[in-house]
């Protein structure tokens, strides 16, 4: 549709003399060329009547919605015979003083405009351009065929001339996976132009291969491979077998030995019949220098360390095609790429940072890449490759804590594994999340991104800044958090909710990586409480009896295995009663429920069947986890962290905060009463034994406050009490 849709444009602009009315010029980032009565700096679009004849300007719509074409009519004013008509793009939609306003605004970094007739056909149509602030693009002569960017604005004048020319392509089919070879015809809106393209990742130059009747869309099943077999760490192996290949198009019109269009990025892949992917894909164009060049390359050792580099000055051009499981095109935009993460940036598979800038094409990635509850515009996104930890084991841990983390009080970034392709070679499983940082506290919190605080580790500031933070600290250095109003005053500066979430969470999972390193927290500048992050769970899951409880509520062991900071927040908030009674109350909460084997099984199970059908060509492609077997052998060590840790977690629990109950008096004569200190909501049953192991009470009542066991002897039993799925035992005397 979307091609059908190029080529109707493509011949509007070749009938365009024909036709009267016409966008006769437009600017996308004004400030001074034209204001409104007001003196505001709205941006403007100029109409133009190129017939002998006056025209009735309601007879005809502008929009910026190919979907929407009939969006704004023009006003019931008459258009003189070659006369200008100009419009503001304020969104107002108002006409104040004979000055008109639309109903939407132009995007700053270039969008569509339509203008049709009132039976919704399109007679007029300007491709999205990226302007400079007060850059007028247009027609010259005016009313004409020929378009560019103009050598001045000349709102309600004729145009000036064509400082340069512009050039729209079109492409006989849309990037995306065929079954069957073809081949691509490329047209352009402008005559007498020369198309140039590329194969190899670069932009197309004045000497790149010239355009003629077709390029042959064919499979490459039997090329070699080139990127794949790079070395991008020390140890790195190359591919086991050729990797799956498509082709990359880069293409672009020149006039006069000048580019005068747009660089078109478009990728092609031609699969064997018995092949499909069951995952989305990201296509990734650049030019090879970008990556692997040893002195600018950014996914190799180089001659500097160059995966190691960091900021600006390593981030490179590059082209994201996003297509879905069926192979199908919907996204794509040019942006700033970079390697993400620490530990990973030294393994054979990184991570990728995407940086949606205007100086590439759009300020914003606006697509729905993920669920409904999820953002669809970004600043950025990542590609996440599983850090070292688990890169070469089973790829998901963190993706997998993260999903068993969703009904916990923390602010998690939205995933999707995905496969990668750069420059057409097979890149393997990757996981497409968004980043958490001052724009996604501003899209999901409603709030302005430059009154947000972000910091890390012992208060090291990303955002805004860290006086508060520090004040707090200094304040429990120097109070003693046993007394219920220092408490009070502390908790009325951390959302304990969502402390209390984290820290079982990150102690549930047994993070080797944690507290002394991927430690963020953030608040608004106002009022509200500092919340903390739980990310990068890559080295998590991996020993069931990791006991990290100790570090925090023993003073013995506190500060002993971890740098003070680290630790010195949770220990000091333990001190207090009451605290500590939520976080063991949560905690036996979570383990009976979210934390349960149940559950995450359940999520194990999830993973493993998306993630199977990809898993042998990945392991091909890395050599590491060696093949599907050994993938699956790591994904049964998931499973029995699923089985043993929640049991190991109550008894550390109970090591360290003793039973979630209290049984009095004791010794008894004819009756106990026990205390639930937890929800009550988790305790399930009371049995009683005797020293013969015969049960001589037994009760599923919800009244345990009193418990009658007049009926039995003096002597010693033992009590079993269920919560959750645990049962705790408790030895009472009877006299």
């Amino acid at each position: 549709m979307r091609l059908l849709f190029l080529l109707l444009c493509f011949l509007c602009f070749k009938n365009l003399f024909s036709q009267k009315l016409t966008i006769n010029e437009i600017v996308s980032k004004n400030t001074k060329t034209y204001l409104s009565l007001d003196s505001q700096s709205h941006d403007w679009i100029e109409l133009y009547n190129n017939s002998s004849d006056t025209l009735e300007l309601s007879n005809y719509f502008l929009s910026d919605k190919e979907n929407h074409l009939l969006m704004w009519m023009l006003p019931n004013i008459k258009l003189n015979p070659f006369s200008h008509f100009i419009v503001f793009a304020s969104g107002k939609n108002s006409i104040e003083k004979n000055q008109v306003h639309t109903n939407f605004q132009i995007k700053s970094e270039g969008e569509d405009l339509f203008l049709t007739n009132n039976k919704g056909e399109i007679i007029d149509f300007y491709p999205g351009v990226s302007l400079q602030e007060n850059e007028s693009f247009g027609r010259f002569p005016d009313g004409s065929l020929y378009t560019g960017v103009l050598q001045d604005a000349t709102p309600g004048q004729a145009n000036d001339l064509i400082q340069k020319e512009y050039s729209h392509l079109s492409f006989s089919k849309e990037a995306g996976f065929y079954k069957e070879k073809f081949n691509l015809s490329i047209q352009c809106s402008f005559p007498n132009t020369t198309i140039r393209f590329t194969i190899d990742g670069s932009d197309p130059i004045s000497n790149s291969f010239e355009y003629n009747d077709y390029i042959s869309i064919n499979s490459k099943s039997n090329e070699e491979n080139v990127h794949s077999e790079i070395s991008t760490s020390d140890d790195w192996s190359p591919p086991k077998n050729q990797v799956f290949k498509g082709h990359t198009i880069k293409a672009a019109a020149f006039f006069n030995e000048k580019r005068i269009s747009d660089i078109y990025c478009k990728s092609y892949f031609i699969l064997p019949q018995s092949k499909n992917y069951s995952l989305p894909v990201v296509s990734l164009i650049s030019d090879f220098n970008n990556f692997f060049d040893p002195d600018s390359g950014i996914y190799v050792k180089g001659n500097y360390f160059n995966f190691k580099k960091r900021g600006v000055e390593w981030e490179r051009p590059t082209s994201l095609e996003y297509f879905d499981e069926k192979g199908t095109l919907q996204f794509s935009q040019k942006a700033g790429i970079r390697i993400n993460g620490n530990k990973s940036r030294t393994s054979p598979q990184k991570s990728l940072q995407l940086f949606a800038k205007e100086i590439y094409d759009k300020k914003k990635f606006e697509y729905a890449f993920f669920d409904n509850d999820c953002s669809s515009t970004f600043n950025r996104i990542k590609l996440r490759s599983a850090s070292g930890s688990d890169w070469k084991f089973t790829m998901f841990k963190n993706e997998l804590a993260q999903k068993i983390s969703s009904n916990l009080d923390l602010e998690l970034a939205c995933s999707k594994p995905v496969l990668v392709f750069i420059n057409g070679e097979y890149w393997g499983i990757h996981h497409l999340t968004e980043k958490i940082n001052d724009d996604y506290f501003s899209d999901y919190f409603d709030i302005d991104k430059e009154e947000v605080n972000i910091l890390s580790f012992d208060g090291v500031m990303e955002s805004g800044n860290s006086d508060s933070y520090r004040e707090m600290i200094r304040f429990i250095s120097n109070n003693d958090l046993q007394k219920e109003e220092n408490f009070l005053h502390v908790a009325d500066q951390i959302n304990l909710s969502n402390y209390i979430d984290y820290n079982c969470a990150e102690i549930f999972f047994s993070n080797k990586d944690w507290p002394n390193n991927n430690v963020r927290y953030w608040k608004p500048q106002n009022k509200s409480k500092w919340r903390w992050l739980f990310f990068d769970c890559d080295a998590c899951m991996g020993y069931e009896y990791y006991d990290i409880l100790q570090d925090f509520t023993f003073e013995e062991n506190y500060s002993a295995n971890f740098q003070s900071w680290s630790t010195f927040l949770l220990h000091n908030l333990l001190k207090n009663d009451s605290f500590k009674l939520a976080f063991r109350s949560r905690f036996e909460y979570l383990l009976n429920n979210d934390f349960s084997f149940a559950n995450i099984s359940k999520q194990i199970d999830e993973f493993v069947s998306v993630l199977d059908p990809e898993v042998n060509e990945h392991c091909d492609r890395w050599r590491t986890p060696e093949n599907k077997a050994e993938w699956l052998g790591a994904i049964e060590g998931l499973y029995s962290f699923a089985s043993f840790r929640p049991q190991v977690m109550r008894q550390q629990l109970t090591q360290f905060f003793g039973k979630p109950f209290t049984v009095f008096p004791n010794p008894a004569r004819n009756e106990v009463n026990i205390l639930i200190n937890i929800d009550k909501s988790s305790l399930k049953k009371i049995q009683v034994k005797n020293i013969l192991g015969k049960y001589v009470y037994k009760s599923s009542s919800q009244n345990y406050s009193s418990i009658d066991l007049s009926h039995l002897n003096p002597g010693i039993y033992m009590m079993e009490v269920l919560i959750g799925s645990s049962v705790y035992f408790q030895k009472i005397v009877l006299q």
